[in-house]
């Protein structure tokens, strides 16, 4: 498995995990939901970022 293929697999468990995170939780801990949503959300964009390079 190369290291683009990983942290895609790594992007959606944590993806999956904040929504899971957000129906159990809802509002009570909205502060770390935002904080975790903010930072996946970054992780994303360098991700797409990269694909970008890659396919020009």
């Amino acid at each position: 498995m190369n290291d683009d293929t990983f942290e895609n697999l790594e992007v959606w468990k944590e993806a999956a995990e904040l929504a899971v995170r957000v129906k159990l939780l809802g509002e009570a801990d909205a502060e770390s939901l935002i904080a975790d949503a903010k930072r996946l959300s970054k992780r994303i964009a360098r991700l797409m970022e990269v694909r970008r390079k890659d396919f020009s």
